[in-house]
């Protein structure tokens, strides 16, 4: 397959390397904006201009509280900002402006953690302890900066195992597909949830599942990923059967395991890795594709935590955005599909792998009590005829 290239290099000229930390980034669903968040501010990047200055920043404004996460809607130029003081900014891009609408329930004081959109109207926001969800109010879409409401709470889960899992505080919410979210709790516990009802809103617990680790980014094809720190790797898990695919970034040429940080979907079937002074791409089936190097102001050894990456299928395009930890460089890596030996058959394969799989562990567990039955039933017959000529 084609390996990615490097497309440019991007110097944030309002990140402070020495008192700032990248909270997140993300492509927008066309691949035309990169957000990035740190600390107190947040710049957006148009890719299709030369990138000299962001089309749009928060730097030098008054905000509340630092930035802890940030998404784009599905088809809109549309950005949810959350704050660790639990304001909620909705930032809508225009032809020619810019609109922010900023909610908070009035008394409401946790931190906002993580976003999760489900639609072009509607997301939720994991806090410390809750998840909210908001809708545009209908009649409040011509308007750009849109009216969100607060449509319900997800309802404490139970205890699972004599673990109270409401004591527990919440790392990320995802959005699998469906009206589907997977809320991880304190790195160990994750819960499926099912959005029955909008309005009235009506949510229900799907499963509850031990996890190794806290869950860092979920597939379309109910497969997530989980950083386990204590094995030092990351691993592929689905929410449909239970076996798991283990990943572990290393030095180039060497057995030796690297730092971990998190890992991503580029698509359904490629899994991005963070380690020191790289990206590892792989496929499920853990076999490494390639290691996009980074060495930036001397920092070849530097954790890569944080990055985003997108797939688009119509034009058959990759792009990868990493910011080097302690650096104000953010680099952006591009891959062309077009260029590739059957990309999409590769892909494809990849893709039906891990069900393949399952299919053929299926079809053994089949066999073997194909095969346990037969012998029960020759030595079944064997004991009736010995009782018969006796």
């Amino acid at each position: 397959m084609a390996e990615f290239k490097k497309r440019e290099q991007i110097n944030l000229p309002y990140f402070n390397a020495q008192t700032d930390a990248v909270a997140a980034l993300d492509f927008s669903f066309d691949a035309r904006y990169l957000a990035v968040a740190y600390s107190n501010g947040a710049d957006v990047w148009d890719l299709d201009k030369t990138n000299t200055v962001p089309i749009s920043t928060t730097h030098g404004r008054r905000v509340t509280g630092r930035i802890r996460s940030l998404a784009w809607f599905p088809t809109r130029h549309r950005l949810i900002l959350a704050h660790d003081s639990g304001v909620v900014y909705v930032v809508t891009f225009g032809i020619n402006s810019v609109a922010t609408a900023g909610v908070r329930e009035p008394g409401f004081h946790q931190n906002a953690v993580s976003i999760a959109v489900l639609n072009d109207n509607l997301f939720a926001v994991a806090f410390t302890k809750t998840v909210q969800i908001r809708y545009e109010r209908p009649g409040s879409q011509d308007s750009l900066e849109g009216d969100w409401a607060l449509l319900g709470c997800l309802k404490s889960p139970p205890a699972i195992q004599g673990l109270s899992i409401s004591s527990l505080t919440i790392d990320s919410i995802h959005t699998i597909k469906d009206q589907r979210l997977l809320v991880s709790y304190g790195k160990m516990i994750i819960v499926e949830w099912l959005i029955l009802s909008v309005e009235p809103f009506y949510a229900n617990i799907q499963k509850l599942i031990h996890a190794p680790g806290s869950v860092t980014d979920v597939s379309s094809n109910d497969s997530y990923l989980i950083s386990d720190n204590a094995a030092g790797s990351y691993q592929l898990f689905s929410l449909l059967y239970s076996s798991s695919v283990t990943f572990i970034p290393r030095y180039p040429g060497t057995d030796m395991a690297q730092q971990i940080s998190a890992a991503k979907f580029l698509g359904r079937d490629l899994i991005i890795g963070g380690g020191n002074g790289q990206l590892v791409l792989w496929n499920t089936e853990a076999s490494r594709l390639q290691n996009l190097k980074v060495d930036i102001d001397k920092r070849s050894h530097a954790l890569i935590e944080k990055f985003c990456c997108i797939y688009k299928a119509s034009s058959d395009v990759a792009y990868i955005a990493a910011v080097v930890g302690g650096s104000s460089q953010m680099i952006i890596w591009e891959w062309n599909g077009s260029s590739a030996l059957e990309p999409k058959q590769h892909r494809e394969t990849v893709l039906n792998h891990v069900s393949v799989q399952h299919k053929v562990r299926k079809c053994r567990l089949n066999l073997n009590l194909g095969v346990m039955f037969l012998i029960l039933m020759t030595v079944f017959v064997v004991i009736l005829k010995y009782r018969i000529d006796n």
